[in-house]
């Protein structure tokens, strides 16, 4: 396996990803991570603070096909099932799904922390 050098992480170090993940097993996460590298979805790369996971270019690809799938998931999202587990963080990728095509009037903006 060839690793590059990186400053950044577009993706996270493994542990950021496994905490991000509640309720997935590490090997399940391990061996998903094994497979998207493979398939070239995701890479791995040598960084100041370790082995950082990143999308190729073509994983980038892969944004407008899952705000679809999110679109289609909204009203899953809005119901729930009373025990799963809602992290705020997760907004950040469902918002432009949701959004999508939406203007407010006069327009807002938002943050959100943590």
């Amino acid at each position: 396996m060839q690793h590059r050098r990186v400053q950044e992480p577009r993706f996270g170090r493994y542990g950021e990803l496994k905490a991000s993940l509640p309720g997935v097993a590490s090997n399940l996460l391990a061996e998903r991570l094994r497979t998207m590298e493979e398939t070239g979805v995701v890479e791995r790369a040598l960084g100041d603070a370790g082995v950082l996971y990143g999308l190729t270019p073509w994983g980038v690809e892969l944004k407008v096909p899952m705000e679809a799938l999110g679109q289609w998931g909204v009203p899953l999202l809005a119901a729930g099932r009373g025990d799963d587990e809602f992290r705020p963080r997760w907004l950040t990728l469902a918002l432009p799904a949701i959004l999508h095509g939406r203007t407010a009037a006069p327009p807002a903006e938002s943050r959100l922390r943590g």
